[in-house]
């Protein structure tokens, strides 16, 4: 059965803040009175009781997350690339733009690793280069993690499935001298 999407119900963005969840929640029951559809008031507070508790949204997001649905508000999620000592990467696509991205997930830093990724992506945010992947984003969830937003180069054939992927043979030798023909 499919995760119900909280955000949806009460609609707000998976990045709204606390306070903004707050005021939808309380407009939506100030205005729905005693007139609202019950299975439907149901569902609205079913939707805040998680949103609305900073531990129990953050557990629904990781539950999206790994269901495939959505990271860092702007962040659907494709497919898990890799998961390492500092985390999940995920394939993704942005929602606003619809453009592929890789989110790394790094769910197992301390504050010191944090402070380090941190630096390091302002250092690589204003870096340009074609075999360079851009850093678009650095997203602190609500849970404390970090999310480093990662574009795909549009040229990049590496996040393809295998049989998709450009093959190149072996580099040549610097030592043989291609024949000409005569």
């Amino acid at each position: 059965m499919d995760t119900p999407h909280f955000y949806e119900i009460l609609g707000v963005d998976p990045g709204a803040t606390q306070p903004r969840i707050d005021a939808v929640f309380n407009a939506l029951r100030d205005s729905a009175g005693s007139s609202a559809d019950p299975d439907r008031w149901t569902h609205i507070e079913e939707a805040y009781n998680v949103l609305g508790d900073p531990e129990a949204r953050s557990l629904y997001d990781r539950s999206l997350a790994k269901s495939g649905k959505v990271i860092g508000g702007d962040y659907h999620v494709l497919e898990l690339l890799a998961e390492g000592s500092l985390g999940r990467t995920y394939l993704a696509r942005d929602i606003p733009t619809g453009k592929l991205v890789v989110v790394k997930h790094c769910s197992k830093l301390n504050p010191f690793r944090q402070s380090l990724l941190r630096d390091e992506a302002r250092k690589l945010f204003d870096l340009d280069h074609h075999a360079i992947p851009t850093v678009r984003r650095l997203i602190e969830l609500p849970d404390g993690t970090l999310a480093l937003v990662i574009g795909v180069p549009a040229t990049s054939s590496a996040l393809l499935p295998p049989n998709k992927r450009s093959v190149r043979g072996p580099c040549p030798s610097r030592t043989t001298t291609p024949s000409v023909p005569s």
